[in-house]
């Protein structure tokens, strides 16, 4: 356990050195403590984020969606060059996204759990039991806020083949990737380049109160997926432990 820990710290300690902090001024109370009619409901969401921040002392991987003006220039500046051009083939090969029901979720759990068992190992590791077991049925969320709510988008081919989605949980000026997961034998059609954007788009266009999105911890996965997350804006973002601010490490 200690060459891990020693081996975990050197690798943070990488990140860091690769560009000079800054600060972003906000407070977590003042990013996530929204609310607006169900306290119950939003003081229940606000916990588990306020938690899990505070108790992350790993970098997140954040993309701060107010550094851009709109989705074309998240696109421009976002988006590094190999990204740009992998969406496009996506968009060349057909494939097309749009935000799910759990109605559309329900009808297609054959397609799903196709997703979810195309690849035995991600990141290296084998995928988790909850998985590999047939989806249930959801039900549709009840509407509760403005503010807090989750959402599911999917990718879809030219055939309209369920083959990739990210579901999103969003808590007042924060919408943080749930679970985000593609089809592994479409992966070379580079389609989640586009769900990505698709995800963002929708979250620049019409949830204006978000400012900060979250995909997991910064170090989560290999290289790979680390220069994924880097290739479309995303970087390492460190929490204060006193929550008062957030230490940002660009690159």
């Amino acid at each position: 356990m200690g060459e891990i820990w020693k081996d975990f710290c050197e690798e943070m300690t990488k990140e860091f050195q690769k560009a000079t902090p800054h600060l972003i001024p906000h407070r977590l109370t003042e990013f996530i403590d929204l609310m607006d009619d169900d306290e119950d409901y939003c003081g229940d969401r606000i916990l588990f984020w306020e938690k899990w921040l505070v108790k992350t002392r790993a970098p997140v991987a954040m993309l701060l969606v107010k550094e851009y003006e709109d989705v074309d220039d998240y696109f421009k500046r976002g988006y590094n060059q190999t990204a740009r051009n992998r969406l496009r083939h996506a968009r060349k090969a057909g494939y097309r996204c749009r935000v799910m029901t759990a109605e559309e979720r329900n009808d297609r759990l054959d397609e799903l759990y196709e997703i979810n068992t195309s690849k035995e190992i991600r990141q290296g590791r084998p995928m988790r039991e909850n998985y590999r077991r047939y989806p249930e049925k959801a039900k549709e969320p009840e509407f509760h806020c403005k503010l807090h709510f989750d959402k599911l988008y999917g990718c879809f081919t030219k055939e309209d083949k369920w083959v990739g989605y990210i579901s999103g949980n969003f808590c007042g000026e924060l919408a943080a990737v749930a679970q985000i997961l593609g089809h592994g034998d479409y992966m070379k059609d580079d389609f989640m380049y586009l769900l990505w954007y698709y995800f963002i788009e929708d979250i620049m266009d019409n949830i204006p109160n978000v400012k900060y999105v979250i995909y997991s911890q910064w170090l989560d996965g290999t290289d790979g997926l680390r220069y994924w997350k880097r290739s479309v804006g995303l970087k390492p973002v460190i929490t204060s432990q006193d929550r008062m601010s957030y230490g940002y490490w660009g690159g």
